[in-house]
């Protein structure tokens, strides 16, 4: 009944891929994200989907695909605002917890064993439909139902995302990486993105932005912080003239 009910408003809302699986078998990454909600990873359950972001056509931008469609920071926040108080009606003694990207458990891996797709070279699922053009999102809950497993699967090895990375799966030399890592980066690692000027200034600039509330309060900064990535995402384009060709895309995020 709870997955029917959850299934439903995920495909009211144009998301056609969702499975279940137990958190027995997930690799919990986090376990304080799961303990702050109230969820026992021995007993809890979770219901996996997939969210496309594939745009086709114009392929002349400077900035990766899944920054062309809505921010999903945004998305995903819309679409559990919507979802949460649904599922709190129905089941208002049982516990939930919805995640995209920071997430308590290997998401890539619940994905593949929850049956939505295969896990490649580059460690993104592949998709049947959208290949590696998804987001991978979750609803968490103590409440009992029955869920899926089957042994994570991983890609043939035919080599195509590795020939259409710029840097062959090299990390070291990811922008994406580079650009989320925390910490120091390296004089090397500095230099690869002084390049990428336009990448370099946004981080630049967030870390000035992100110095100034330093007394805030650690929950205040982790909140600003997102709030001023969705801003910096939604108004960089205005500054710099890269996203000439952003569009929204049709399927689930539009």
């Amino acid at each position: 009944m709870f997955f029917e009910l959850v299934k439903e408003m995920l495909c009211a809302e144009g998301i056609e891929s969702i499975s279940a699986i137990s958190l027995k078998n997930c690799i919990i990454k986090k376990p304080y994200l799961l303990e702050k909600a109230g969820i026992d990873k021995g007993k809890g359950n979770a219901v996996i989907f997939t969210v496309p972001y594939y745009l086709p056509g114009e392929k002349d931008r400077n900035i990766s695909l899944y920054a062309v469609s809505k921010d999903y920071h945004l998305y995903f926040s819309e679409l559990f605002g919507k979802i949460l108080p649904k599922l709190k009606e129905q089941y208002p003694s049982n516990a939930f917890a919805l995640f995209s990207d920071h997430s308590p458990i290997d998401e890539v891996h619940a994905a593949s064993a929850a049956g939505l797709g295969i896990i490649g070279k580059n460690h993104l699922l592949i998709t049947e439909k959208y290949s590696s053009f998804v987001f991978i999102g979750s609803i968490m809950t103590d409440v009992c139902f029955d869920t899926f497993f089957s042994p994570p699967k991983e890609c043939e090895n035919c080599g195509r995302c590795y020939a259409s990375c710029p840097c062959h799966l090299d990390t070291s030399k990811c922008i994406s990486a580079l650009s989320q890592k925390k910490g120091e980066l390296s004089e090397e690692e500095k230099n690869v993105l002084e390049k990428r000027i336009e990448i370099y200034l946004y981080m630049q600039f967030q870390k000035i932005i992100i110095s100034i509330f330093r007394s805030f309060s650690e929950k205040s900064c982790r909140s600003l912080k997102s709030n001023i990535q969705a801003m910096l995402l939604r108004f960089f384009p205005t500054i710099l003239p890269l996203t000439r060709f952003m569009r929204q895309v049709p399927q689930g995020l539009a």
